[in-house]
């Protein structure tokens, strides 16, 4: 799977608005390298949250509109655009944000 993200990731046709790759980063090509990060990084005991950077400047994924920058008609209304985890219950944070949005399109 990562082998297919990083491939749909690289296509040309994203050059645009890519960054260079954070994590596991360029320099890890082989199938041990890829598998040791995976033993690594991969854990479930948590909600992942702040990979959709908000922001004005280059490196940002969404306005803060919630729409993806570069993209016409394309937002990302979870908890990615979170900067950290809140302190209660995730779904109901989420919730509120995308209540908050659905009712901006009206």
């Amino acid at each position: 799977a990562l082998r297919a993200a990083r491939t749909v990731g690289n296509h040309a046709d994203l050059g645009n608005w890519r960054e260079e790759e954070v994590l596991p980063g360029p320099g890890v090509r082989s199938d041990a390298e890829i598998d040791a990060f995976i033993a690594r990084a991969a854990s479930t005991h948590h909600h992942p949250a702040g990979t959709c950077r908000m922001g004005r400047d280059a490196g940002a994924v969404v306005d803060r509109d919630l729409k993806v920058n570069g993209f016409d008609n394309l937002f990302v209304v979870d908890a990615s655009v979170f900067p950290a985890l809140p302190s209660g219950p995730i779904n109901a944070a989420v919730v509120a944000v995308a209540e908050t949005w659905a009712a901006a399109q009206r």
